[in-house]
Formats: C-alpha cells, sequence, structure tokens
C-alpha cells in the first residue's frame, strides 16, 4: 500500500488546515446521523462527514459548505474501501433530482469527496444560465458555480438520458461542471465507467474549466446530441486552461462526434494522456473552435499532429489499464521535469508504482503525481483493428488470402466464436483460421485469415460479420471487405488470352470490330486497350502504335 501513502498523506494535510477552522469535527455517518443529507446539513466548514462502508442510498447536496465527505479510504488507503462504500442514487426523492451529489456555489478547493463508488444517479432537471433551456445534467455529480475536488472514486453506471417535458436535452452522465468563475475543480484519480448522456457521457465541462487528471474513463455511451461519449468540453473560453492530463481514455462510444473526447471554443492543454479504441466521428478527438489548443506527448489511436504524439498499441497489464514492462507509453510523457513520475524512495531515481520505469512522465492515468490504484475494474475488450479491407484487383482463376485483426484491451481473455459473410456478390469469401479463436493476454491482437477465390468477373462487396463473447462490446464486429475481379493480366492488350501480346491479338481485335453482330470475347478489359469509354478505333489505333514502333517506344496502360 506504500504507492497509496502519499495521497493520504495530501488529504491528511488537507484535514489539518481546515481543522483549524472553528467546531471542525468528524462526524460519523450513519452512527451520528440517520441520513447522509442530515449528516451534511448539521456539519459546518472544517468538518469530515465519515461515511461507513455500506450501501447507501442517498440524493444529497453538500451545500456550498467547506467540507471533506469521505468514505475510510480517507485514512485507510484500502482500494476495497472505495468499493466497498456506495452512495446509490437511484431512489431520489424527486425524479427531477436524480443525482447522486450536488454541489453548487463554493468557488474553492476546500471542498473534497473521496473514496465512494457513485453509482445510479439519474441527473437534475437544470435551466442553464447561457439559453434559458432546461437541461437534465449530472447523473453522478453536478457541480455548478463551485470548484470542488473530487477524487479517488468509482463513478460509473450513471445516466443523464430522460429529457422529460421541457427538457432541451441531458448531459453528464457521470458529472456535469458548469459556470465555474474561482479555481478550478481538481477532478483526479476516478474511475468514470459505463456511464450514459446524450452528450459528455462521462463528463461535460461547460463554461468551466477543470484539472482532470490520473482518471481512466472506460466505455461511457451516448453523445447523440451533441457528440461527446467519454469528455464533453465546450465554451470554456479564456476563463482559465482546461487542463487533461495523463488520463487514460478508452473504448467510449457514439454515433456522433469525439468518441473520446469533444472540444469547442475552449483553451484547452491535452498532454500525457492514452486516447485509444473510442468509435465516432472523428473516433479519439474533435476539436472545434478552440481558442488555444495544446495537444502534446499523448497517445492517440490514428495518430495526432504535435509534438511528441504517437500511435502506438499501449500493452495494457492484466488489470486497470497498468502499463505493463516494455510499454511505449513508460517514460515518454513531456521530459519537462514538471510532469515526472513520483518516485520511488525505497529505489531513487525510479518512479513509485503504478508508474514504471524512470522518473520521466509514463503516458495515460497513472504518470506523473497522481496515479491511484482503485479496485480492480476491467475486463475483456473487444476491437476491430481491420474494419476495413480491400483485396485490390484478383485475376480470374486466381485468389487472395488477407487476414482481418482483432484486438483486445483489458484483462482476460477475448474469444471469436464464428464469421459470416453477407454474400452480397457472385464471389464468396471464407474463413480459414479454425474458430473459435482465443486471444490470450498477450500478445492482444490476432487474425483470422480469409479466402476469396472468385470465379467470374464482377465486383466484390461484403461484410464479414464476427461474432464474439465479450457482451458489453457490439456483437458481431463488422469488417466491410471489397474487391474487384479482372480477367486482364498486367497490362491491357492481350486480346486472346494467349502468350503476350502480338499480332494474333491485333488480328482478333480488328475481327471483333468489323463483325456484325459482334462475337464475344473472353477478355473485353484486355480489348479495351485504354482502358475508358467502348472498344473502339482508339483502342485499335494504340495496339497498332504499340506493335509497329520499336520496343519501349509505347506502352500499354495497366489494367483497369
Amino acid at each position: 500500500m506504500k504507492n497509496v501513502r502519499p495521497l493520504i498523506l495530501l488529504l491528511v494535510l488537507a484535514l489539518v488546515s481546515l481543522g483549524s477552522m472553528a467546531n471542525a469535527a468528524i462526524i460519523h455517518f450513519p452512527a451520528d446521523h440517520p441520513t447522509l443529507q442530515s449528516a451534511i446539513d448539521a456539519s459546518v466548514n472544517g468538518d469530515t462527514i465519515l461515511v461507513a462502508p455500506g450501501h447507501h442510498y442517498a440524493n444529497v447536496n453538500l451545500r456550498s459548505k467547506r467540507i471533506v465527505l469521505a468514505s475510510q479510504y480517507l485514512f485507510s488507503g484500502d482500494p476495497m474501501d472505495i468499493w466497498n462504500t456506495v452512495l446509490d442514487g437511484s431512489s431520489p426523492t424527486f425524479a427531477d433530482t436524480g443525482s447522486v451529489i450536488i454541489i453548487a456555489g463554493l468557488q474553492d478547493t476546500s471542498m473534497v469527496v473521496t473514496g465512494f463508488t457513485i453509482t445510479g444517479g439519474t441527473g437534475t432537471k437544470w435551466r442553464d444560465i447561457s439559453d434559458n433551456l432546461v437541461y437534465r445534467e449530472g447523473g453522478g455529480i453536478l457541480i455548478e458555480g463551485a470548484s470542488p475536488r473530487i477524487k479517488n472514486n468509482l463513478i460509473i453506471n450513471n445516466r443523464s438520458i430522460l429529457r422529460g417535458p421541457g427538457v432541451t436535452s441531458c448531459g453528464g452522465g457521470g458529472m456535469r461542471v458548469g459556470f465555474q468563475s474561482g479555481a478550478r475543480p481538481v477532478i483526479e484519480g476516478n474511475l468514470f465507467a459505463f456511464n450514459q448522456a446524450h452528450y459528455g457521457g462521462a463528463l461535460v465541462s461547460f463554461h468551466a474549466p477543470v484539472i482532470f487528471r490520473n482518471n481512466v474513463v472506460w466505455r461511457n455511451s451516448g453523445g447523440t446530441d451533441f457528440g461527446g461519449a467519454g469528455l464533453w468540453i465546450w465554451n470554456n473560453g479564456s476563463l482559465a486552461t482546461t487542463l487533461v492530463e495523463n488520463n487514460t481514455i478508452i473504448a467510449n462510444s457514439t454515433t456522433n462526434t469525439g468518441g473520446g473526447l469533444s472540444v469547442s471554443n475552449s483553451e484547452i492543454d491535452i498532454h500525457n494522456n492514452i486516447i485509444r479504441g473510442n468509435s465516432g466521428t472523428p473516433a479519439q478527438l474533435w476539436v472545434s473552435g478552440a481558442q488555444s489548443t495544446t495537444i502534446w506527448f499523448n497517445n492517440i489511436q490514428g495518430g495526432y499532429a504535435g509534438t511528441g504524439n504517437i500511435d502506438e498499441i499501449p500493452l495494457f497489464a492484466d488489470s486497470n489499464f497498468f502499463l505493463l514492462p516494455g510499454s511505449p507509453g513508460i517514460d515518454s510523457g513531456d521530459p519537462d521535469p514538471m510532469y515526472d513520475d513520483r518516485e520511488d524512495l525505497g529505489n531513487p531515481g525510479n518512479a513509485l508504482w503504478p508508474a514504471l520505469g524512470s522518473l520521466l512522465n509514463d503516458k495515460g492515468a497513472y504518470g506523473g503525481l497522481g496515479g491511484a490504484i482503485l479496485p480492480t475494474y476491467t475486463s475483456p475488450y473487444t476491437n476491430m483493428i481491420t474494419d476495413s479491407l480491400d483485396m485490390g484487383t484478383v485475376p480470374t482463376g486466381s485468389f487472395s488470402l488477407p487476414w482481418i485483426l482483432v484486438g483486445k484491451d483489458g484483462y482476460g481473455p477475448v474469444r471469436i466464436d464464428s464469421i459470416r459473410f453477407g454474400h452480397t456478390s457472385n464471389v464468396e469469401l471464407y474463413n480459414l483460421t479454425s474458430l473459435p479463436l482465443t486471444i490470450p493476454e498477450k500478445p492482444y491482437v490476432d487474425s483470422i485469415q480469409i479466402l476469396w477465390n472468385p470465379s467470374a468477373v464482377g465486383n466484390l462487396l461484403d461484410t464479414a460479420r464476427i461474432y464474439h463473447n465479450d457482451t458489453t462490446v457490439a456483437n458481431p464486429l463488422l469488417t466491410i471487405v471489397s474487391g474487384k475481379v479482372s480477367c486482364c493480366e498486367g497490362t491491357t492488350g492481350n486480346v486472346d488470352l494467349n502468350g503476350g501480346v502480338d499480332l494474333s491479338d491485333l488480328s482478333v481485335l480488328i475481327y471483333y470490330m468489323v463483325i456484325t453482330p459482334r462475337p464475344e470475347l473472353d477478355c473485353l478489359s484486355e480489348a479495351n486497350i485504354n482502358t475508358t469509354g467502348p472498344i473502339d478505333l482508339t483502342d485499335l489505333s494504340m495496339l497498332i502504335s504499340y506493335l509497329l514502333s520499336p520496343p519501349g517506344a509505347v506502352t500499354l496502360p495497366p489494367c483497369p
């Protein structure tokens, strides 16, 4: 547990500082008060509300108080105290006030929420002061004009999707932060997973610059209205720089823009993150109208222009998206010492686990000064590495043997059960790889070989449907397969399909053009010498020029 002690020390120091306020005390729930809200109501600035392990149904308002709301994790540093202390917002007194926690009107970072599993929230109807329209936001946590520190929590399975009468849209499935004008809220060391909203499945940051650091944003969904299955950061302007630093943002999905992040009209620094496996258009990162954008030293699938950005398989370990030794994320973050990993005091010059390597920043959620260890939560995640496959042009009588790549992230093996083809053309595909196929812990990628042996001229347009055992990912996974069958080999001109291009081809072409009705040719594309339009005198002229000119003086075009 030595890796969590610096975090505990910082929090205890914060408590000592807060404890200097008058009447500071530790209030125990449920021992001292029958409800969590009554414990909050009884607290004063500087108090700590310590919640015992258990499953607590709660929809609470922290009432702008400078307090610490914490589980036993605050003192124990045991990740299981996070898992075992649940704040469940699924039974609100009022359906339109379904956020698990509401925080408003405190513009400094003296309020702390730490050490919980926050789940079951459904968001709160809230009138947006920018357009005077009503939205439902903040499934797990709703923050308005406030700057709390939200640290080391599991923010999972919250939803903001129920429009209801008069509701324009629903955002911030995990958390919504809005209209902050003081210190930036600090959101650090949390897991955002399986949250859902019509924009900002995990997080909405709207007119509210935040520090979002060392979080894992995994398998959140939605974004159908305004995009952003993971993070939705809009209209933060130049109030302050929004910092998105050392996060792992993976496997979030939307049919709209910005599966990983959606950024609009905001001053933002996106630094030292792993952003991969998200789906959307674009899938990983969508930026529009940003006033000032720095996107450096990230691992972004598909690549992204910017200093230090890479596009490499991150090599995650068995759980929690820790990095494996040999991962390209180790020591590859920004080399400025201000981003260094924490030092292992027992092994000077080396990073404290879960960071690895030297003190140079590790990309992802465990680099830099954060890197909280949370309860084990990962599971297999199947993804298509080959989502479209062009077979190219294949002559009749020949064949193609391409491979479809399927990947895996997270813990546990993934099994590919079967593959089916749509057979949408007269040329069929067959898989040669024996199925089921299991992708083990390593190497994280496997392949399925398919055979295309066309017997007739035509175009291939088919869909490979790949069935698997990952119940949280679309099933089947789809790969679009295309190709073309041609009887023409190399270059045009071999009209009689006998040997090379010679006078017998010219004889066959002349005979074809002067006889009425025209006889059938075995390969029209060979006779269409110029590869465009119908077979006509231009093709005949080109073939004559080729045959009567010195070798190399005239070349024939390649097969279409």
